[in-house]
């Protein structure tokens, strides 16, 4: 039978395509690097073509979460897939977080985590859970290696579980790219990253490859690249350099775009960090923990981690950035930078030619994270940077970590004056989101339909023309609510109810966005509001009996017995309650606690059905620190010498000398102060006189 011209074309083309097949399994055609059809994919195969661009040939990836989340391996016909061994699989190392460096260059994922308060992320794992994490990341940073991770619950808007657990990282770690985000969140990274592997020209990647520090390179380059830069200053701030980076702020283009540019002459240097000198604390007199636990988190040359555990005033180190290098040999310029904290608490002072620096930091109460300000993060980040005339390394890192859990006042002198060792939850409580469906409660609250205590204390603070506004919103929402309470309670109508209660979010999501009489938002009233009932350090002891007798859920309960325990309050036979401090000497400790104490009384007694608050104390990962239930005051002389401090704990007082010596009890005559040892019991830290017991 005859072929049509059609169908000799048609057979022409298949042969073609085997012919093809074959030739580029003996690596004879020209290969492609993506199949991918955007922008970034045309360029990456438009320079492959031109022999400008590597491509992944000498890239593998591999996945270490058993292909939960999987890269699409036919994005990147060159990539190599690195295949677990029988004995990795058996001995259960081919999953969970990277235990071995690969002896070639790996990319890859592991979307695999905890929930925030039983373990984490395996990013925290590194860095909190053993000292050989942090050296061991930097081993795989410089052998062309690179895991990357989600960072699921561990740095979330939020406090102690309600929306989220704020920033629970204890160091910031270079070798380290965290997504923000759960599951699957990891794969725009890695996309991003394998298409500036192969975007580097074949010269300049077989260097980075030959001398291992292909990572560090495009690490400094995705850094520099991702939208929050947006000027050469930038990248020398807080905001290029965030403990867990946003997939939103990805900027891929840009990135190829710089891999490409990338010459030999160009390849940025490496920044190492190393420690000179340090304060050392005494455990028992300067801090009290485990045995097992120091200030010294962990050391390598991209990260110094510290947890900030002593009562002194300053944490002081030396660092060197000696060990830094550049492939080209060239004169290298150093920039020490404070990435987050309070500049008015950290001093970096370096030497004429910046290759050493001395820095000097406070311990910080809990603050805004650099890169988030709605984030509360409770870590201190110092970059260091080493720059030739052409390039800017990727930082090396110095962390200091304060426990979420303390909170520490200080004197006129800068002198400590108490450290209270089981801090409470700092959060109000208001809804974070614009379209929660308690924002319809606190209109009541404003209106005054809620009743109640509730209505009568937030009445008070809302003017006549405020609360008619707010009226008029609430009878458009209303009948809306009334229906979706009724369809709520239908089982055949629970479509309808969803889109009810979208719709019902919308309105209220347009309300917010509203501004009242007194040019305030609805938010804005409840923060000045509720604000102000916190700040009220009289509204418990003005009214006990009231307050306790509303709390349904003992939180506020909890929370003054607590406070008795600590020395704070003190409780009188006709119900009453007093400071133990008298009012006209109130100092910032005892204004914080009948703050602390205010906000578990609001959420709890009277705005229970508004702030949605978690009252038990901030919490810490378990790793860090045992658990303290106590607060220490400080004792100096006339000349501010130490005398010790005074520790009240359990509803007793207990003195100890400046060396941490515990004296006898008042009252029982002169003896010897004793020296104590501190111990783990069941998470929480006890003592003993020293010598005895086991």
């Amino acid at each position: 039978m005859k072929r049509s011209g059609r169908d000799h074309r048609s057979m022409r083309g298949v042969l073609a395509y085997i012919l093809l097949l074959l030739l580029s399994g003996f690596g004879l055609a020209e290969e492609r690097v993506t199949t991918r059809d955007d922008e970034v994919g045309r360029l990456l195969n438009q320079w492959m073509a031109e022999g400008k661009a590597a491509g992944l040939g000498a890239i593998h990836y591999e996945n270490r979460d058993a292909d939960h989340s999987p890269l699409d391996m036919t994005l990147y016909p060159g990539l190599k897939r690195h295949v677990h061994g029988e004995e990795e699989i058996k001995a259960k190392r081919h999953t969970g977080p990277a235990q071995a460096v690969r002896t070639f260059p790996l990319l890859g994922n592991c979307s695999m985590a905890s929930p925030a308060n039983l373990g984490g992320s395996l990013p925290r794992i590194y860095l909190a859970a053993h000292p050989s994490g942090n050296p061991f990341l930097t081993q795989q940073y410089l052998n062309n290696n690179l895991i990357l991770y989600p960072e699921h619950q561990d740095h979330d808007v939020g406090f102690n579980g309600v929306d989220g657990w704020g920033d629970m990282l204890p160091a910031n770690h270079p070798a380290l790219l965290t997504s923000q985000g759960s599951s699957f969140s990891d794969i725009p990274f890695l996309k991003a990253w394998l298409s500036a592997a192969a975007a580097l020209r074949p010269e300049v990647q077989e260097k980075l490859i030959k001398n291992k520090i292909l990572i560090p390179t495009l690490n400094a380059l995705f850094r520099k690249s991702n939208k929050q830069v947006r000027d050469a200053e930038d990248y020398f701030t807080g905001k290029a350099h965030p403990v867990v980076f946003d997939g939103t702020q990805i900027d891929e283009l840009k990135f190829i775009q710089a891999a490409q540019l990338m010459s030999e002459l160009s390849i940025p240097p490496v920044a190492f960090i190393e420690v000179k000198a340090e304060r050392k604390a005494m455990a028992g007199v300067d801090y009290f923990d485990r045995p097992t636990l120091t200030e010294r988190l962990s050391d390598s040359p991209s990260c110094i981690s510290r947890v900030f555990r002593s009562t002194a005033e300053v944490y002081e180190m030396q660092l060197s950035a000696h060990r830094s290098r550049d492939m080209q040999s060239k004169p290298l310029k150093y920039r020490w930078v404070l990435l987050q904290g309070d500049p008015e608490r950290v001093q970096i002072q370096a030497d004429e030619t910046g290759l050493e620096a001395t820095i000097r930091v406070r311990w910080h109460p809990g603050f805004s994270s650099a890169a988030n300000p709605a984030l509360t993060t409770h870590r201190v980040d110092i970059g260091l940077f080493a720059s030739s005339p052409l390039a800017d390394s990727a930082p090396a890192m110095v962390s200091f970590y304060m426990l979420p859990n303390e909170m520490r006042f200080f004197d006129d002198q800068g002198r400590l004056k108490e450290v209270c060792y089981q801090a409470g939850n700092p959060d109000v409580g208001i809804p974070r989101a614009d379209d929660d469906l308690r924002w319809l409660h606190f209109m009541e609250l404003v209106t005054g339909s809620a009743g109640g205590a509730g209505s009568e204390w937030i009445g008070r603070a809302v003017t006549e023309t405020q609360r008619k506004a707010v009226s008029g919103w609430l009878g458009e929402l209303r009948p809306k609510r009334a229906t979706l309470l009724a369809h709520k309670q239908d089982e055949k109508r629970q479509a309808d109810a969803a889109k009810l209660e979208s719709e019902i979010k919308q309105m209220i999501r347009e309300k917010m966005m509203q501004l009242l009489p007194g040019s305030t938002s609805l938010r804005g009233l409840a923060s000045t509001v509720i604000g102000a009932l916190v700040g009220d350090t009289t509204l418990f002891l003005n009214d006990p009996a009231t307050w306790l007798a509303a709390d349904s859920s003992h939180a506020l309960k909890t929370e003054v017995k607590r406070l008795m325990d600590w020395g704070v309050l003190i409780a009188h036979d006709d119900g009453r309650y007093s400071t133990a401090v008298p009012r006209q000497a109130w100092g910032e400790a005892e204004e914080w606690y009948l703050r602390q104490l205010n906000l578990t009384l609001l959420s709890s007694a009277l705005l229970p059905q508004f702030l949605n608050r978690n009252p038990v104390p901030a919490f810490v990962d378990a790793r860090l620190t045992a658990v303290k239930p106590w607060r220490d005051v400080y004792r100096y002389d006339a000349e501010g010498r130490p005398l010790g401090w005074v520790r009240h704990h359990g509803g007793k007082v207990l003195r100890f000398t400046a060396e941490g010596h515990l004296k006898p009890a008042l009252g029982s005559g002169e003896g010897e102060a004793l020296p104590m040892i501190y111990q783990e019991d069941a998470g929480r830290l006890v003592w003993r006189p020293a010598g005895k017991g086991n």
